[in-house]
């Protein structure tokens, strides 16, 4: 049995070793990893981030519950991928209007798409982070673990990939690092 990472560090330079290789740059593990601007600029990269991020997460604090339901009324319950390449959405045949679905119905579900953003994590950065690095989130979890013999996920790895990457190299990778990790724990 392999020895047991004693870090995160390890564990990413385990997972690393074991992923297909190709151009270093692009699989490099970095944590946090910023350059330094030129003497000429007041801020770093880092700054542009952080800045970027804590407005990003403005955006979403206090959701308006008056807005929610304005924003909610003319749009349909449900929709379906009709372009998975850019996102295209369109409404699911015979889906109804969240405005048809009756004055209690969609007071609770006002309520609930409310609370659900109330809650929602603040992954301001990350969205940022992904953005400037120009990678894109992908659909591909991992999860570890419960909570206390419950359903819910101790741990869930969600991923971001390059736009030029190839969804079965993608999903090679998602394959290989669920293999290391499983390995290793």
């Amino acid at each position: 049995m392999p020895e047991q990472p004693t870090d995160i560090y390890t564990l990413l330079s385990a997972v690393a070793e074991q992923l297909p290789q190709g151009d270093p740059d692009k699989c490099a593990v970095t944590l946090n990893g910023m350059s330094r601007p030129p003497a000429t600029r007041p801020y770093t990269d880092a700054d542009l981030r952080a800045e970027a991020a804590w407005q990003h997460a403005g955006l979403t604090e206090d959701p308006d519950f008056g807005g929610v339901g304005e924003q909610m009324e003319d749009r349909f319950v449900r929709y379906e991928v009709v372009d998975a390449d850019h996102g295209g959405l369109m409404p699911a045949p015979g889906s109804p209007r969240w405005s048809e679905a009756g004055e209690g119905e969609f007071d609770k579900a006002q309520r609930k798409i409310h609370d659900l953003i109330d809650n929602a994590a603040d992954v301001s950065e990350w969205a940022v982070d992904l953005g400037a690095d120009g990678l894109e989130p992908d659909g591909h979890t991992i999860q570890l673990g419960a909570i206390h013999g419950t359903e819910q996920p101790a741990v869930r790895m969600h991923f971001a990939f390059h736009s030029d990457m190839a969804p079965a190299d993608r999903d090679r990778y998602i394959v290989r690092l669920t293999q290391v990790i499983s390995d290793h724990l």
